[in-house]
C-alpha cells in the first residue's frame, strides 16, 4: 500500500524542493509581520480609538 506521492517523487532532480516550500512560507510570514507593524504604526491611534468606542458601547449596553 503506497501513500500519496511527496515532493521527492515529483521533483527528483531538485533535492531542495522540500525546503523551498518552507522557505516560501517563512518569507510570506515575515512579510505579513512587516505589514502588520507598518499598519499599527500608521493606524494604531485610530484603531485604539475605534476599539475604545466599541468597548464603551458594549459596557453601556450591558448595564
Amino acid at each position: 500500500m503506497s501513500g500519496p506521492p511527496d515532493a521527492r517523487d515529483r521533483c527528483p532532480d531538485t533535492p531542495h524542493a522540500l525546503g523551498q516550500g518552507l522557505v516560501e512560507y517563512g518569507l510570506i510570514l515575515a512579510l505579513m509581520a512587516v505589514v502588520a507593524v507598518v499598519v499599527l504604526v500608521f493606524f494604531g491611534d485610530a484603531i485604539a480609538a475605534a476599539l475604545e468606542i466599541i468597548a464603551d458601547e458594549i459596557d453601556r449596553a450591558s448595564r
